[in-house]
């Protein structure tokens, strides 16, 4: 539990995340409604140019803080998640992907 407690610490402290070019296939991500990435104070992640498969995890939408995502240059696939109406996300990146869809005009 002090480990679990740590890390949680560790996390809601991390503000800009780059994993581009790691050969990353996958994305191990919280629920949406995980109440703990309330806490998470990340304003840029950047998983672009990877392998990772799959569908848009919706998670990255509900990050509190997050101002830019890139994911960009893997092998998303499907239709884009709905956005929530409050969101300080200002930048994002899916070129390169097969993700169908429109993102909100305001």
């Amino acid at each position: 539990a002090a480990a679990a407690a740590a890390t949680q610490q560790q996390v809601s402290s991390l503000v800009h995340l780059h994993l581009q070019y790691n050969g990353l296939s996958k994305i191990l991500a919280p629920a949406a409604e995980d109440a703990s990435t309330r806490k998470w104070n990340l304003k840029l992640l950047d998983f672009s140019h990877n392998v990772i498969t799959g569908a848009l995890p919706p998670f990255f939408l509900y990050l509190p803080s997050l101002t830019a995502l890139d994911l960009s240059h893997n092998l998303l696939s499907g239709m884009l998640p709905p956005f929530p109406l409050v969101s300080d996300l200002r930048r994002v990146s899916l070129r390169g992907n097969a993700i169908s869809g429109n993102f909100p005009s305001s």
